[in-house]
């Protein structure tokens, strides 16, 4: 059955309060409790399933890449790697952007696509 599912970057909908806190490169976070953990050389995933809804969430957490000096640029390309490819997402997702207190800027995007659960 296919289902739609929206990726949103670092957010965590179920947080135990009595987890431990980890650390995957510049990100610290804590782990959301009865989900399945994997970690990969470049990114470590969390992926909760619920089969009698046949719905289903994975939370990314991906270690940091050098900017070539755009911001829109970067996202894009990070875009087409992490979520067109392996997910067949829109190649133009909707996007805001986020100004931190110290100029820090980031961009999120987020797209609807289906895939079969299994």
């Amino acid at each position: 059955m296919k289902k739609a599912i929206y990726i949103a970057s670092l957010v965590f909908a179920v947080v135990n309060l009595n987890a431990q806190t980890e650390s995957f490169d510049i990100a610290n976070f804590t782990p959301p409790a009865g989900w399945k953990r994997d970690l990969k050389k470049d990114e470590v995933d969390f992926t909760w399933v619920d089969k009698t809804k046949n719905t289903y969430c994975i939370i990314a957490v991906y270690s940091g890449v050098a900017s070539k000096g755009n911001l829109l640029s970067d996202f894009t390309d990070e875009w087409n790697q992490l979520v067109i490819k392996p997910f067949g997402a829109q190649a133009n997702p909707k996007t805001d952007t986020a100004t931190f207190k110290d100029g820090r800027k980031i961009v999120m995007g987020v797209s609807q696509f289906c895939v079969q659960i299994v």
